[in-house]
């Protein structure tokens, strides 16, 4: 936990990851929280409602930056204020990283403040698989590629897992294909000790 004197205008906030999100996961936020919406809970309504599926609740995803807040002030209390844009929809398998940066440090009514830029962003699994010298690409894809959440103009994310080299591995390199987009942007003010 940081205090106010030893963070400046410029400085990252601690990030939180969260997931792979599981369907399991939306749908006991939706019983708890009595947003039992179709299109967090059942599979062949989001299907049915254009979204290839359920997607989590906007305000789990606010959560999570919430918590990446009070978790770096150090105190539940210290989310002064927040302003979110939701801007993508999070989906079973995706992995959330929220992340902020200080843009302004000041005090005010006798409180030490930070105002933040905040980015939250999902990355959703897309494909698995090989390159080898002789067999070519082999790629296993994953529910993403399938059910119609990739959209035009997506950028797709290369990342080698495990790379062999030599005759007895066939020069063989294991890789992911991620694809991002940005869940939530926003601005926060939180008060430090």
């Amino acid at each position: 936990m940081p205090t106010w004197d030893q963070v400046k205008e410029g400085d990252a906030v601690t990030p939180l990851v969260k997931g792979p999100i599981h369907r399991e996961e939306i749908k006991a936020y939706g019983t708890a929280s009595g947003d039992t919406n179709p299109i967090h809970m059942d599979e062949k309504m989001g299907v049915a409602m254009g979204l290839g599926g359920v997607i989590q609740h906007g305000l789990r995803s606010m959560a999570f930056v919430s918590q990446m807040l009070t978790d770096w002030a150090g105190s539940p209390h210290a989310l002064k204020k927040i302003d979110v844009q939701f801007r993508g929809m999070v989906r079973p398998g995706d992995t959330v990283t929220s992340t902020a940066k200080i843009t302004r440090k000041y005090q005010a009514n006798q409180q030490k403040l930070v105002d933040v830029d905040i980015l939250q962003e999902a990355r959703s699994p897309v494909g698995k698989g090989t390159i080898t010298q002789f067999e070519g690409v082999q790629v296993e894809w994953e529910e993403a590629a399938f059910r119609g959440w990739l959209k035009g103009g997506d950028t797709l994310i290369y990342e080698p897992v495990k790379e062999e080299k030599g005759a007895d591995k066939k020069n063989r390199i294991e890789f992911k294909l991620y694809r991002t987009q940005n869940s939530i942007l926003g601005k926060a003010t939180v008060i430090l000790p």
